[in-house]
């Protein structure tokens, strides 16, 4: 067991850490990365809960699990004392690691439960047909609503630590900005003319004027008869909810920046990763988000050098022993093998010079973790990947 002086660069995420967001690009590992975080975490004697709105079955997979659904699951125990053991520890009395995948439709309905007058209130809004549409397909919507559960687990005091997998850098800045974005869509102009237009009923449409009138009995054609009626009732109903969802919004973007919440940007060693990676470091300090930490998964491991044919006598006589291999598919079997060792070689120096790059320019610890040559899943993969987090690095880790 390592002594405080020997800890690990990013050892500060799973031990003090309350929020811990995972960012970066898609296909780089950043979903096994969060459940080999949360892992950790336990490990330390932590109660974790990790979430994911990634509806792909990765998460699940990573922890051994059949499946994630919006309930809070709890991840077998034997699968944390397996990785305890592994690293020669006990698992600690009340460790534990819960999970969840945050689906958009079940988290918004949650939030209207939540601010509406009361339960026919609710169901009334839950009924309704507009609601029904916005619910599943508005844009944003599932980013803010998986903000929205993160805040609600937090604020419940019922974990250490809470860790989040977000989506691929594309649609991590909208992930981040949703509070934001759902305040000004609040304080539109459009919503307050629907407001001011259906929110007194016939007399505030009258109060729009003749264009107003006009436009909206022109959208009434195209919808249907009942686009007023239920856009009327939907305005109507829905407007106590904005205020919860604006005041809710503003209490996320502060949880976002509080002091134990923090980023760790994950990625591969690959050019395009990296530099996505860059550009989302910068915004988030430029956006005052506590970045503490850089992985980079999957680099190729630098290989002893290159050996010539000669040297290679016995590997080659070996061959030579298989009976339905031709001395032509022997010869060429070997030249094959000995062209995929150079690639290796080639691939570990590209990734080497990379990861020195990103810690020339890096303002935070860099981790990173090998490629390894079998799936990451259940308790021997996920025991690759903390053993790695562990081990401590050249001088070059900061």
């Amino acid at each position: 067991m390592q002594s405080p002086l020997e800890k690990p660069a990013l050892a500060k995420l799973w031990e003090h850490s309350r929020v811990l967001i995972c960012v970066g690009s898609g296909g780089v590992g950043k979903t096994t990365m969060a459940a080999a975080l949360a892992i950790q975490a336990a490990i330390c004697g932590r109660k974790v809960l990790v979430l994911t709105i990634d509806p792909a079955r990765r998460l699940a997979d990573a922890l051994g699990i059949s499946a994630l659904h919006h309930q809070i699951q709890t991840v077998p125990t034997s699968l944390l004392s397996e990785v305890a053991n592994a690293q020669k520890l006990q698992l600690p009395e009340g460790a534990s690691l819960s999970a969840m995948m945050v689906e958009q439709k079940e988290a918004l309905d949650d939030i209207v439960k939540r601010y509406a007058k009361d339960a026919a209130h609710a169901s009334r809004l839950l009924q309704n047909r507009i609601y029904q549409q916005i619910s599943t397909s508005l844009p944003g919507a599932h980013e803010y609503a998986s903000m929205s559960v993160l805040y609600d687990c937090e604020k419940s005091s019922m974990y250490d630590l809470i860790v989040l997998d977000t989506p691929p850098t594309t649609n991590a800045l909208d992930f981040l900005e949703s509070p934001l974005r759902m305040n000004h869509a609040i304080d539109s102009k459009a919503l307050d003319w629907l407001v001011r237009a259906y929110g007194s009923g016939s007399s505030g449409i009258r109060m729009l004027g003749i264009g107003g009138t006009l436009m909206i009995r022109a959208l009434a054609k195209l919808a249907g008869s009942s686009f007023l009626e239920e856009t009327a009732q939907f305005v109507t109903e829905f407007a106590p909810i904005l205020q919860g969802l604006k005041q809710r919004a503003s209490e996320i973007t502060s949880l976002l920046k509080r002091t134990q919440t923090d980023f760790v940007i994950v990625s591969s060693p690959e050019s395009l990763s990296v530099g996505e990676a860059s550009s989302l470091s910068k915004v988030l300090f430029t956006k005052n988000f506590s970045l503490s930490g850089w992985i980079v998964n999957r680099y190729h491991p630098k290989r002893p050098p290159i050996p010539n044919k000669e040297n290679l006598k016995i590997e080659r006589d070996q061959l030579s022993t298989i009976p339905s291999l031709s001395k032509e598919t022997q010869e060429q079997l070997f030249d094959n093998l000995l062209l995929s060792y150079q690639e290796e070689q080639i691939l570990a120096e590209r990734d080497q010079k990379m990861i020195e790059q990103i810690r020339t320019f890096s303002s935070v610890p860099v981790k990173t973790i090998p490629l390894f040559q079998s799936d990451i899943h259940g308790s021997e993969g996920l025991s690759k990947i903390t053993q790695s987090l562990l081990h401590k690095e050249d001088s070059h880790e900061r």
